[in-house]
């Protein structure tokens, strides 16, 4: 699988695949984002290309919120490292 990098946010870099949708063994095809942080962590979205109401610029907006919300854990001085991450 190859990928390419291109230029999202001032610290981060947006990644797909070459061929961002890709048929899986179900009769549905899911299209696959992912985002890497500066720090090199990772964030993977797996949607229904059915769902033709996503847009590039929402789930861009998406992986800025989850972006937010981890680095907002991880600066929480009573979060452990390791730990599980709850939502409310």
């Amino acid at each position: 699988m190859a990928l390419h990098s291109h230029p999202l946010h001032g610290d981060a870099i947006f990644v797909l695949s070459q061929s961002p949708c890709v048929e899986s063994t179900f009769p549905n095809q899911l299209c696959r984002y992912g985002y890497v942080t500066n720090s090199k962590v990772k964030f993977v979205m797996v949607v229904d290309s059915s769902n033709t109401a996503l847009r590039d610029n929402e789930i861009r907006s998406m992986f800025r919120k989850l972006h937010n919300s981890y680095t907002d854990v991880m600066c929480n001085p009573f979060y452990n490292p390791g730990d599980r991450i709850h939502s409310r």
